[in-house]
């Protein structure tokens, strides 16, 4: 199926003026000024000089405003290799502690390959352990190192990863849960509790906090729609705007625990994606402007 949205504000990152975008599927195909499709299957949305941000498809960076080198709210930072608490439980992947890894994103499976790659390992060495992830585009970024997961849940959040958990036999085994640095502490507890051997978390990555500038900020108040990914999204963005959220914007939550961080510190969620993952956000925008 092919969807063309004609007249947005596109930013990605950098402001990019008026554009149309062609989305055939599930990708975005084109992007230009006054796109010409003809196709019987076509859709065709306006969205009125809304701002679309295509650039939050890249996991690795949250945009505010403009974008851009002074627009950055946050960015993911891989930890040192030489963290304490990667090696120690690094040192325990190599002795074959572990017969389940929990990947809670794909920005883990990304560092966790790096992990093995500076070690001269690959894929193969992963041959005969269960693999978890907490959603499709995990196992897609995993999918890429040619490895498919065992466990996919319908729900991509950790209470979702732990039903998809709860029929298989954890006595004795070893569990690997590789995760930012922070995140919460549900899914280790939870394993612990249903007699796993040993849980172990192997942080891999941090968000760090970038401040964007007066002119940044200032931008960001004309978003037509705020996107939060994740609970510390809705925390950084409070920090930056103390004025509040842009006036008669709609707040659009990736899942249930970043639209519970957002009414906690009183903001009202007009849009919650059905799917929690970065497709399932892009889903409930285009259903929105339709």
């Amino acid at each position: 199926m092919l969807t063309l949205i004609r007249n947005v504000r596109l930013y990605d990152p950098l402001p990019l003026g008026r554009r149309d975008i062609l989305v055939c599927g599930e990708r975005i195909a084109a992007v230009a000024p006054d796109l010409r499709v003809e196709a019987p299957d076509l859709e065709v949305l306006d969205a009125g000089g809304a701002v679309a941000v295509p650039g939050l498809l890249d996991q690795h960076v949250h945009i505010i405003g403009g974008g851009g080198e002074n627009g950055l709210l946050s960015r993911i930072e891989p930890l040192p290799v030489d963290d304490k608490r990667i090696n120690e439980t690094f040192d325990r992947f190599l002795e074959d502690d572990y017969s389940l890894i929990c990947f809670t994103s794909a920005n883990g499976v990304s560092c966790f390959f790096d992990l093995l790659a500076g070690a001269s390992m690959d894929a193969r060495d992963l041959a005969g352990i269960d693999i978890a992830v907490i959603g499709p585009g995990t196992a897609r970024a995993l999918a890429e190192h040619g490895i498919k997961a065992d466990y996919i849940p319908e729900r991509f959040v950790a209470e979702g990863l732990l039903e998809e958990l709860e029929d298989v036999d954890l006595q004795g085994r070893g569990i690997l849960i590789a995760r930012a640095e922070e995140a919460r502490d549900l899914l280790p507890e939870t394993l612990r509790d249903r007699n796993a051997a040993l849980v172990d978390v192997m942080p891999l990555y941090r968000t760090v906090s970038e401040a964007p500038d007066n002119g940044a900020i200032e931008a960001a108040a004309d978003a037509d729609y705020v996107t939060f990914t994740s609970a510390s999204t809705v925390k950084k963005l409070i920090e930056v705007m103390p004025g509040g959220m842009p006036s008669g914007a709609k707040l659009v939550s990736i899942g249930p625990i970043t639209s519970d961080a957002a009414r906690e510190a009183g903001l009202e969620v007009a849009i919650e994606a059905g799917r929690h993952d970065i497709d399932g956000l892009l889903d409930a925008l285009l259903e929105d402007l339709a």
